[in-house]
């Protein structure tokens, strides 16, 4: 199985399950200082520092392996890798936000309703 046989979601269907509020636990992979200029809200942050250190926090955060889980980085490719690893450790439920940050950002467009948060260096 390679990275490109994973299960990939686009922005349109993740703001539809934001707004639907779907029960799913979102994940944003990139750097604190990624994540405090802007994120999706709702999101938690696990910076993906190495393949493995991510499968071992979310396994720390989901014990249950079912659980319906979207991870995205700023382009959707590091994340497809952790996605693809996930799965190899027993994540059944596991998607990657295709296009990352940057096409979620491009599809919800600026302002209220855009389900995206900042934080002023906090």
């Amino acid at each position: 199985m390679a990275a490109t046989d994973i299960t990939e979601i686009d922005a349109e269907k993740l703001m539809r399950m934001l707004s639907l509020h779907v029960n799913f636990l979102l994940f944003d992979t990139r750097s604190l200082e990624e994540y405090n200029k802007g994120h999706i809200r709702g999101a938690h942050h696990v910076p993906a520092k190495s393949v493995d250190l991510f499968v071992a926090e979310l396994s720390k955060m989901i014990p249950q392996k079912d659980t319906p889980v979207v991870i995205y980085d700023n382009d959707g490719v590091a994340s497809a890798e952790l996605v693809f690893s996930a799965e190899s450790h027993g994540f059944i439920n596991i998607v990657n936000l295709e296009g990352g940050y940057t096409s979620y950002v491009a599809a919800a467009g600026p302002g209220p309703g855009s389900n995206t948060d900042t934080d002023s260096g906090t």
